[in-house]
C-alpha cells in the first residue's frame, strides 16, 4: 500500500516539475502566432503550420463522424418520441373502435327488438338550372332533368349549401322546382334545440316567414330551423336556415341558400312519391 502511495506521490511531483515547461511552450507558441509579422516569426509560424496542418486535417474526419453521430442520435430520439405519441394515439383509436363496435352491436339489437324498418337508400341526379321561371307571383326554376333521368315528383332539391325546394312537375327531360321562397310553398319545420314546430311560408321575398307557431313559443334570432317531417312532403332533419328577426309577431328566416347565385342542383329521391304524394286511390295496391 505504501509503495503505491509513494509511487503516486512521485508521479505527482514529476507532473508538477514538467507543468511549467508545458505552459511555457504553449505561451511561446501563442506569442509566435499572435506576434507581428517579422521574417523570423513568419518562418516559425509557417513551420508550425506545416506541422499542425496534417494533424488538424486528420482530426476533421473524426469530428465529422462525431457530428454525424450526434445528428443521428437526435433523429433517433425524435423518432422515439414520435413513436410514443403514435402508440398513445393508437391506444385511443382502439378504444374508440371498441366503443363504436359496441354501439353498432347495441343499435343492431335494438332495431331487431323494435322491428325497425330501415330507410331505403336515397338516390340523386345532378342537373343544371335551365331557366328561372320566377315572376311577380311565383318563385320556381326549371332544371335539365326529367323522368327519363330518374327524377320524380316530390324529389327534394339541394344546392351545395342547403335545401332550396322540391320537384312539383316532371317531364321527359325537364322538371320544375318549387322554391322555398315561393308564395305557395309551405314547409313544416322545427327548431330542434327547443322542439318548437311551425310552418315556413314563402312570400316571394328572400326572407320567408315562420307562421303557426304554438302560443307562447319563445323564438329569437339565431335559432336554427330544420324540416320536421310532418305531412311527409320533406324528410325530417333537412337544414333550412336561421331566424333573423322576430318583431311584432312576424318571424323572418334567412335560408342557408340565401341567393340565386347557383347553376347546378342535386335532385334527391327519398321515395316519398310512392306513398305520400300519390292520390289515395293510387296509394293502395
Amino acid at each position: 500500500m505504501e509503495n503505491k502511495f509513494f509511487r503516486f506521490k512521485r508521479l505527482k511531483a514529476q507532473t508538477l516539475l514538467f507543468a511549467p515547461v508545458v505552459f511555457l511552450g504553449v505561451a511561446l507558441i501563442a506569442m509566435v502566432m499572435l506576434s507581428p509579422d517579422t521574417p523570423a516569426v513568419t518562418a516559425v509560424r509557417v513551420a508550425l503550420s506545416e506541422v499542425t496542418a496534417p494533424v488538424v486535417e486528420r482530426l476533421k474526419t473524426p469530428m465529422r463522424w462525431v457530428d454525424a453521430l450526434t445528428e443521428k442520435i437526435g433523429e433517433i430520439v425524435m423518432v422515439y418520441h414520435e413513436n410514443e405519441k403514435l402508440r398513445a394515439a393508437n391506444v385511443r383509436l382502439q378504444a374508440w373502435r371498441n366503443t363504436a363496435e359496441q354501439l353498432a352491436f347495441e343499435n343492431k339489437e335494438l332495431k331487431k327488438n323494435l322491428n325497425y324498418v330501415p330507410i331505403q337508400p336515397v338516390s340523386f341526379v345532378t342537373a343544371q338550372i335551365m331557366a328561372d321561371a320566377a315572376g311577380d307571383f311565383s318563385r320556381s326554376k326549371i332544371v335539365g332533368a326529367g323522368y327519363t333521368h330518374g327524377v320524380h315528383r316530390g324529389d327534394v332539391v339541394f344546392t351545395d349549401k342547403s335545401l332550396i325546394g322540391r320537384i312539383i312537375e316532371v317531364g321527359p327531360r325537364f322538371s320544375r322546382v318549387l322554391m322555398l321562397t315561393d308564395y305557395f310553398s309551405r314547409v313544416p319545420v322545427m327548431i330542434p334545440e327547443k322542439g318548437i314546430k311551425g310552418i315556413l311560408s314563402g312570400d316571394n321575398t328572400p326572407l320567408p316567414k315562420l307562421i303557426f307557431l304554438p302560443e307562447g313559443a319563445s323564438v329569437q334570432p339565431g335559432d336554427r330551423l330544420v324540416t320536421s317531417g310532418d305531412s311527409g312532403v320533406y324528410p325530417a332533419g333537412l337544414p333550412i336556415g336561421v331566424i333573423v328577426s322576430a318583431d311584432a309577431g312576424e318571424v323572418s328566416v334567412r335560408l342557408n341558400q340565401a341567393d340565386d347565385h347557383f347553376e347546378f342542383v342535386r335532385v334527391v329521391y327519398y321515395g316519398l312519391d310512392e306513398t305520400l304524394l300519390r292520390p289515395e286511390k293510387d296509394a293502395t295496391p
